[in-house]
Formats: structure tokens, sequence, C-alpha cells
């Protein structure tokens, strides 16, 4: 199994390239704390995004933005005048952004009374194209029973 998993934070702009395919992509560093003997430490955690996932790094994350990062190890040698070197980077699957942009994370009601989170999930959800989460209070009680029938772990009031 080749899985790896990090939460930490971007310690740089994300820059998006395109290779000479025209595909996009990113390289960049998570800064993961560690506890050791008591003292923390920071590893500093070279990856890469693709495709989408690059784009919407660079689009919406910037330099200290808290991101989740789960991908694979990828290694490559290189020789160069008989210096051999290993590189290892995690190539991201998924990230995921764990803090709201502006650092409010509020509703407020937009005008057809559908309720917007100011939150970097929407963000997400929508890179991912996940519909907006309804509000129980939006649902009509005689359509409740019908809706939640089998599921006795929702509660109405």
């Amino acid at each position: 199994m080749n899985q790896v998993q990090l939460i930490g934070r971007l310690t740089k702009n994300v820059e998006l390239r395109e290779n000479t395919n025209g595909t996009a992509y990113c390289f960049f560093t998570v800064a993961v704390n560690e506890y050791r003997n008591g003292k923390e430490q920071a590893n500093f955690i070279s990856c890469v995004a693709w495709e989408n996932i690059a784009r919407n790094m660079s689009n919406f994350l910037g330099s200290g933005s808290l991101v989740g990062v789960t991908g694979r190890l990828s290694s490559r040698s290189t020789n160069d005048n008989g210096n051999f070197q290993t590189i290892t980077n995690v190539v991201a699957d998924r990230v995921e952004f764990l803090e709201p942009r502006n650092g409010a994370r509020t509703q407020t009601k937009g005008n057809n009374n559908d309720y917007v989170r100011n939150d970097s999930n929407l963000d997400m959800d929508l890179v991912n194209g996940f519909e907006q989460e309804e509000q129980p209070s939006s649902i009509k009680s005689e359509h409740k029973e019908e809706l939640f029938k089998d599921d006795d772990s929702i509660l109405w009031d």
C-alpha cells in the first residue's frame, strides 16, 4: 500500500505551471508539525498536484493556508555528471482546504432564501461538483417522513 496523508500549511503561494503537453501542475511544500521529546519540529514535505487540483490550489490557496493532502509517494533518480540523487514527492490525489479563505465561518442568507456558507468548504463543494447542503427548515414538513423514513438517526422538532 502506498498512501500518504498530511495536514499542514503551505510554505509559499502556489504557482501553476503547464508542461509541454499543456497539462497543468504545481509543486508545493507542506510544513507538517511533529513532536519529539516534548519539542515541536516542522517537517517540510514536497508535493506535486496535477490538472484540476493544481488549478484550484492556485486559485484558492496561498502561503500559510491549512490543507489536508492525500496521495502517494513517488520517487525518481537523476544522474547529473556522476551525482546521483533520489527525489521523493507526494503526488496529491486530493487536497482539502481546511480553513476559510477570509477567516469568517458565518452563514448569510442569499436573495432567493438559499443559505450560502462563507467558508472554504463551499469552495471545495463547488470545485468537486457537490450540491450545497439544504437546511432542514427548508424541507416541507409533509415530506420529512417520506425523505427520511428509513433513517432513525434524524430527529425533527
